[in-house]
């Protein structure tokens, strides 16, 4: 079997948690990993009986080993290591957010377009790595729904117990990490709902609301942090569709999860998290016979599935000579969605999504 070299920058949480799919997958080989915190990148190295630590993500990308990189860092830095590594021919898995703004990830794109050999991916797609979501997509494909009217998805998160340990500084920060909860979970429910549809759905405009962590939660985030905990949007797409997308965490309200698409036909309810014995129901209609509930797929998921199915569709692009689930051009849609979002909670107004900006 072909292998791909990879290249992990970023010993935090999400970079480990690349390295044990990339040990476990019989087509990559992790080679080398880097940290600032040399320290750090040495336990993870031990850990994972990596046998080559960088004290920086630029000397990893001089590494000639390295066939492909995971950018598992802050999304501050990124983008400068994004187009560096694809100059020295190296494929790169990018972690969410793909940028802090629709302008840094333009200098990745352009970068991109420069090698098209190489492939460019993106983590905002883990989700559909689970099975429910390829049985999803195709029958979401067939017309079953009818026309789709509205997508509505909400998840609302009270405020858990207290943590020991001092909360991220990154976490919450617009700098550091280019927005809140939205870039840090919202993205990937924007790319589920994309890649559903088959990117089908076409946005026109943006009408929404962002609120950062109450005063009564001040010690569940960092000193200084400024990005939101929750927003509310509201989404309309050519043809029709509406899309209502709300997500808080830490927000002084009860636990609420809510996933639905509703067609002209019938409706889906969803559940976008990996659960043992999950249903997706579709209900069902027929001129009269009313609406019936139909099972359109069951089964145990769990987090491994998509920790796992992220670095092998990389790997499996690379040596198959495809493009990803979520590559460069999809991702700036959810990018300019983002960026849609912030802009329209800040100006209090209603804006227009366009091919090359607002």
């Amino acid at each position: 079997m072909k292998t791909v070299k990879i290249g992990v920058i970023g010993c935090g949480v999400i970079g480990s948690q690349h390295l044990q799919s990339a040990m476990e997958l019989p087509m990559t080989i992790p080679v080398a990993v880097a940290d600032i915190d040399v320290t750090r990148a040495e336990e993870i190295a031990r850990q994972f009986k990596v046998p080559t630590v960088h004290g920086s993500g630029e000397a990893l990308l001089d590494n000639p080993d390295i066939e492909a990189v995971v950018l598992a860092l802050t999304t501050s830095v990124r983008q400068g290591l994004a187009v560096k590594a694809l100059r020295r021919g190296k494929h790169v898995l990018i972690e969410k957010p793909a940028a802090a703004n629709q302008a840094e990830l333009e200098i990745i794109a352009s970068a991109a377009r420069e090698h098209p050999e190489l492939v460019v991916a993106f983590s905002s797609a883990r989700y559909h790595f689970l099975p429910h979501s390829r049985a999803v997509t195709d029958f979401i494909a067939t017309g079953a729904l009818g026309e789709l009217r509205s997508i509505h998805f909400r998840g609302i998160l009270p405020p858990g117990p207290a943590t020991t340990t001092p909360p991220p500084a990154w976490r919450v920060n617009r700098a550091a990490n280019g927005g809140g909860i939205l870039v840090n979970w919202g993205i990937y429910e924007l790319d589920y709902i994309f890649g559903l549809t088959g990117w089908s759905l076409k946005p026109l405009h943006v009408l929404a609301n962002c609120w950062g962590i109450s005063p009564q939660f001040q010690n569940y985030v960092a000193p200084g942090s400024d990005a939101e905990e929750h927003f509310s949007s509201f989404i309309t797409c050519e043809n029709g569709t509406v899309i209502s997308f709300e997500r808080g965490e830490r927000v002084a309200s009860c636990s609420e999860t809510t996933a639905r698409m509703v067609g002209s036909k019938g409706s889906l309810n969803l559940s976008m998290f990996p659960e043992i014995g999950k249903k997706i129901v579709f209900h069902n209609s027929a001129e009269n016979q009313g609406v019936w509930d139909e099972v359109i797929w069951e089964g145990d998921e769990d987090f491994d599935m998509h920790r796992v199915g992220i670095i092998r569709d990389f790997a499996e692009a690379i040596l198959e000579k495809r493009q990803p689930q979520t590559n460069v051009e999809r991702a700036m849609i959810l990018q300019k969605l983002t960026d849609a979002i912030y802009r329209s909670a800040e100006a209090g107004l209603p804006v227009a999504f366009a091919d090359r900006g607002f």
